[in-house]
This record gives C-alpha cells, sequence and structure tokens, in this order.
C-alpha cells in the first residue's frame, strides 16, 4: 500500500524537477495591461471579449437579449411570459425592471477605450500585420460606437465615454451630452471605422465588424436622429440636466432625414 502512495509523490517530483520555472509561472489572470497588449493572441483575446456582452438582438422573446423592441409594436405578438414588453404593454416598464443593464454597455465601452489607448503598444510582427492592426482598430471603434447606441436608444442623451475610467475617479462630475453631441460622436466612430475595416472577412472571422457593418450603424444612429422622438420633440423641450444644460433639441430639423437617406444609400452601394 505504501508503495503505491509513494510512486505518485516520486513522479509528480520528478515532472516539477524537469522544469525549475513551472511554479515560477506567471497565472492568466494576474497579467497587466502591458502583458495583454505585448502579446498578439491576449490583444486579440481582449478584443474578442468585447463582442460577449452584446446583446442577442435576433431572439427578442427571450430576456436575456434586452431587446423588447418587436413585441412592443405591431411586429410581433410574444406570448411567452417572461419577455419585457409585457412590462411595457402594460403600463410596468421602469428603470428596475427593464434595461436595467446599461451598466454592461459601459463596461464594453471602457474595454474598447482600453484597447484603443494601448493597441500601439503591440509591434508588428509575424502573425500581426498593418493590416490586422487596422481591421481590430475599426472594430473597437465600431463596439464603442455600438455600446453607446445601445444606450442612447433608450436613454436619448448620455454620457460619452471616450477614455478609460479609472477606479479613483469622481464619477459624478459625469454628465449627459445634447442628444446631437451624442450622434456626432457615435456618427465619427463610424466613420473611423469604416475607413479601416475591411469589406469583407474569412470564413474564421465571421461575425466580427466589417465597413458595411459600420455604415450600417451610422445609418441607424442618423435614422433615430431623424425620428419624431429625438427632431425637436416638444415633450423634452425644457429637459436639461442638473446644471441648466438643453439636452434635446429645442427645433424639429428636416435636414436630417436626408443625412440618414444618404447613410442608408451609402451602406447599400458598398454592399
Amino acid at each position: 500500500m505504501k508503495r503505491k502512495i509513494y510512486i505518485p509523490v516520486i513522479l509528480l517530483l520528478t515532472l516539477l524537477s524537469c522544469s525549475k520555472h513551472f511554479l515560477d509561472e506567471t497565472p492568466d489572470d494576474d497579467l497587466t495591461m502591458n502583458d495583454v497588449f505585448t502579446n498578439r493572441l491576449y490583444t486579440q483575446s481582449f478584443l474578442t471579449s468585447i463582442y460577449a456582452g452584446l446583446p442577442w438582438e435576433i431572439d427578442p422573446p427571450d430576456p436575456s437579449s434586452y431587446a423588447p423592441w418587436t413585441g412592443t409594436c405591431d411586429e410581433m405578438e410574444i406570448t411567452f411570459p417572461g419577455c419585457y414588453s409585457h412590462d411595457i404593454n402594460h403600463g410596468g416598464w421602469n428603470p428596475q425592471n427593464i434595461e436595467g443593464n446599461w451598466q454592461w454597455y459601459y463596461q464594453d465601452i471602457r474595454k474598447t477605450d482600453l484597447f484603443l489607448e494601448n493597441i500601439d503598444l503591440l509591434q508588428l510582427q509575424q502573425g500581426y500585420t498593418q493590416d490586422d492592426k487596422n481591421a481590430w482598430t475599426g472594430e473597437a471603434l465600431f463596439l464603442r460606437a455600438y455600446n453607446h447606441f445601445l444606450v442612447f436608444r433608450l436613454y436619448g442623451p448620455i454620457a460619452i465615454m471616450d477614455k478609460s475610467a479609472k477606479a479613483d475617479e469622481d464619477f459624478t462630475t459625469i454628465r449627459r451630452s445634447p442628444l446631437d453631441s451624442c450622434v456626432s460622436f457615435m456618427v465619427k466612430d463610424c466613420d473611423d471605422a469604416a475607413a479601416l475595416l475591411p469589406v469583407t472577412v474569412s470564413s474564421d472571422k465571421t461575425g466580427r465588424a466589417t465597413k458595411a457593418a459600420a455604415l450600417a450603424l451610422k445609418a441607424r444612429i442618423l435614422l433615430y436622429a431623424a425620428s419624431p422622438l429625438f427632431n425637436g420633440n416638444p415633450d423634452y423641450v425644457n429637459f436639461t440636466d442638473k446644471s441648466g444644460v438643453k439636452l434635446f433639441p429645442q427645433s424639429y430639423d428636416n435636414n436630417k432625414w436626408q443625412l440618414a437617406a444618404q447613410a442608408a444609400k451609402d451602406c447599400i452601394d458598398q454592399c
């Protein structure tokens, strides 16, 4: 019996002795930003992780999709009792039970800011070319614009986060930006992303942002900006932040429809 116990112990000690640095390895969860952004695989994994936070809008009845839109209009009747749209249609929509997950979007926005702030640390090398860097930067810009849009369509004027927040920052100083400023910020990210992203991607990159995706998001943002909800809506004329800054457009602008139409045409032409 003792022999059976000793043999595994001896084998383990032998394996450990084969590599004197075996126990000196740094666990992956102890990586610094410098560790991540000087390693091609870690950098790519960091970017890929941002995609994981996107909602599954293809499945409107699923509460985890955070997509109550189709069930609250005439597009679809959803019988699943757990769907968010029922709370809206029954008058029970409030910040606590509908789309209270804006914090997840801002977490992903911070990750995109961290990526954009650190991507230059990764040096061009075998397996990582300038084309890769352009595409990854374009993806991050697209993801930052998209996550801002997910909050924008819920709240209109939102806090724009164009740099990564530090844990010791005074978050009470963060303010919502006027709606038109939010639109301009997101549209610029889409334009910058479209200039860097490829037209198509290989099969092993299916699901990643492309030039058309960035142009489609831009068109969608401008369509929301032109809509009666946000374009001179009299219900929000006096809506201000705590310092008195008016957050919604004060008058209707018909030209916003032309901007949305042109953006949609640009996307169609690209496709």
